[in-house]
């Protein structure tokens, strides 16, 4: 996906073929000008007019797929499960477009009294399709430039060495997060503990531990999948304002800014700000690691998901 208003020639086979898709599939064609029309607002972030309008069709377009896909859902086989994956990374990046839902919008779940399942159930979702259907049937004819990146399955250096990012060294904070987490007497020490060893996988293969290669599995390589793994256990203790719980997701989120797709722009402050917040400043001390926001990425060629 294009950072701004160019299109490499890598991001071209996926805007092409998501049309393509969508001219069999209404419902993906419907998600795809959604999209366009988030990203043209983006591009007009001065014309408030404009801006407007865009953003109005967008949200029509979105509502229409949604609808279809809805009806499309009873009916999924493998000859449309291709389309309707392709449709719930489409409506995850719409969402993510629009920006957050509200000051409690912590990416993956809402806080306090916001009961919207919207995202997670998104995620849900995607995760069920991959689990659900060979990856040949997900992943053929047009869909085939939507499939994980096959560098990864070749390239067995970490992701800062594979895209040109700085490196954080990012071993002894997970020690001493561990250290913490072990410190305590709560209920939920196991959910912690099973949310960072997803996690320090993912750093792992995304900045190393001070070496040139990654031997793990290159599913790790994408930092979405920590999201799509994520136990609804540790989604309730976000929902619940946990301190831990924000401490681990705001570990999460510095991984973003390894993502600079135009439609991630202003998540990083928008959550570190907020987790501060809900934390009352208690784990302040903890991130001084991660200082730098929005200044690490690089481009990348398409969405990893």
């Amino acid at each position: 996906m294009p950072r701004n208003g160019q299109t490499s020639q890598d991001e071209q086979p996926f805007a092409r073929n998501a049309l393509k898709v969508g001219l069999a599939h209404h419902f993906v064609l419907h998600l795809a000008m959604g999209l366009a029309g988030f990203h043209l607002a983006y591009l007009n972030p001065h014309d408030h007019d404009r801006q407007a309008r865009y953003l109005s069709v967008a949200r029509c377009h979105v509502s229409s797929g949604l609808a279809e896909v809805a009806r499309t859902l009873p009916n999924c086989d493998e000859s449309n499960c291709g389309a309707v994956y392709l449709a719930s990374l489409l409506v995850s990046y719409c969402s993510y477009a629009a920006g957050p839902s509200s000051p409690n919008d912590l990416f993956v779940c809402s806080v306090g009294d916001d009961t919207s399942q919207h995202r997670s159930a998104l995620i849900s979702g995607t995760r069920l399709l991959r689990e659900s259907y060979r990856h040949d049937s997900l992943f053929s004819g047009l869909m085939e430039a939507f499939g994980p990146a096959t560098h990864f399955s070749v390239d067995r250096r970490p992701m800062y060495l594979c895209h040109g990012f700085p490196r954080i060294d990012w071993v002894g904070p997970f020690e001493e997060l561990r250290e913490l987490i072990g410190s305590l007497d709560s209920p939920n020490v196991s959910v912690y503990d099973q949310a960072v060893d997803g996690l320090e996988v993912v750093y792992d293969a995304t900045y190393g531990r001070g070496n040139d290669t990654y031997d793990g599995d290159k599913s790790n390589k994408i930092i979405f999948g920590w999201l799509y793994r994520m136990e609804d256990s540790f989604q309730a203790c976000l929902r619940q304002k946990d301190p831990v719980a924000l401490l681990i997701m705001a570990h999460f989120v510095i991984l973003l800014r390894t993502k600079p797709f135009w439609f991630l722009e202003g998540w990083e402050d928008h959550l570190l700000d907020r987790i501060a917040e809900l934390t009352d400043g208690q784990f302040a001390s903890w991130l001084p690691w991660t200082e730098g926001r929005q200044q690490q990425g690089l481009h990348c060629e398409t969405m990893d998901v």
